[in-house]
């Protein structure tokens, strides 16, 4: 069983007044964009940890087959949505998580699928994130063996440390996808990627 987190918890201060993950993209709230694929993928349970505005990131997913986590803590960073996220699906004995960022609207099934395959033809012991043009991107997917490292996560940093600090274990897959390098910070990012 490979779980995912959703990290959908930050207070978006670059994008203005409107919460950027209930913005619409192609007529469908910016959040819900990166969940579909990862619904698509039968990733279960699916983990949405929200924060800034909780209620209005419940109601974008309304109908969605996910669970969410609060992190009242969100201002401190993503490393502590992370931390909530992973301690939520470790209670489910999920082989894996799928961390994905709720801001990155242009995810692609087909590269969470390589993913996940590339995590099946491995060990699966490891960490496997996407790369185009040389460049690391998300989601990333993480085996269990992480998820005590994952769980101390605080501040802005998130998983960056874990993945660092273990690079022999990291597996990447070159993908044709600039959704995973492309996500939304401000008003204009969300015209075509």
């Amino acid at each position: 069983m490979i779980g995912a987190v959703v990290l959908a918890a930050g207070r978006s201060r670059r994008f203005g007044a409107e919460n950027k993950l209930t913005a619409a993209v192609d007529g469908r709230p910016l959040v819900a964009r990166v969940v579909e694929p990862l619904v698509d993928c039968g990733l279960a349970p699916l983990v949405v940890v929200v924060g800034f505005e909780a209620g209005a990131v419940r109601r974008a997913l309304s109908g969605y087959p996910v669970e969410f986590v609060e992190n009242r803590d969100f201002e401190a960073g993503m490393g502590g949505s992370l931390a909530r996220g992973i301690e939520a699906l470790a209670e489910t004995g999920c082989a894996a998580a799928l961390i994905a960022l709720g801001d990155m609207p242009d995810l692609r099934r087909a590269t969470v699928e390589a993913l996940l395959a590339a995590h099946e033809a491995s060990d699966g012991l490891g960490i496997v994130l996407p790369t185009m043009e040389g460049r690391r991107g998300h989601p990333v997917l993480f085996s269990r063996t992480f998820f005590p490292a994952l769980a101390q996560c605080a501040g802005d940093r998130g998983a960056a440390s874990v993945i660092a600090g273990n690079a022999g274990r990291v597996t990447a897959v070159a993908v044709t996808d600039p959704g995973i390098h492309r996500d939304v910070d401000r008003p204009g990012d969300l015209g075509p990627g």
